[in-house]
């Protein structure tokens, strides 16, 4: 199963790639990694690109959308979701991540767990996105509940994993 991820029909898993050797090329040695803390956690290089190469990973979950693979010209998608609204795929990726193995990335950090979901929540920024914050979106809501349904999440959920070669 296919997932893309641009209107130049990129794959998912091969954004992804790029974008893990891409950040290797940033010149990280300007970072004063002593200065780099979220809340009370100190942040060194190491630790930085590790949750660095695990927001790229997700970022882009989201784009697993039915509404999104047909907005990027997917003529047929495998898993059929009548009616599944558009919802920014940012905050969609929210949806796709195991909460439980992030806290134990960021070693039970509530302050750098609330940085990290947010990286992925907000990487693309829209002038209505405050409606987002206050649950006030009609779409997201709706997505929601059609992800709820009959196991539509898990059948996304799936996908993702076979498109992106995990288990």
């Amino acid at each position: 199963m296919e997932i893309i991820a641009k209107y130049n029909k990129i794959p998912l898993k091969k954004h992804i790639e790029d974008l893990l050797v891409a950040v290797r090329c940033l010149p990280s040695k300007k970072l004063d990694y002593e200065k780099l803390k979220v809340g009370d956690t100190q942040i060194n290089r190491e630790y930085f690109e590790r949750l660095l190469d695990y927001a790229i990973v997700f970022h882009d979950l989201g784009k697993v959308s039915p509404s999104f693979q047909k907005k990027v010209g997917k003529e047929s998608f495998d898993i059929k979701i009548d009616n599944f609204p558009d919802v920014r795929h940012n905050i969609l990726s929210l949806f796709f991540i195991n909460k439980g193995k992030v806290k134990e990335l960021v070693d039970y950090s509530e302050s750098l767990y609330a940085t990290f979901l947010s990286a992925i929540a907000f990487h693309h920024w829209k002038k209505d996105e405050k409606e987002y914050l206050l649950y006030l979106n009609e779409n997201l809501i709706r997505a929601a509940r059609i992800l709820l349904e009959n196991e539509n999440g898990k059948k996304l959920e799936e996908a993702l994993k076979r498109h992106l070669g995990k288990k």
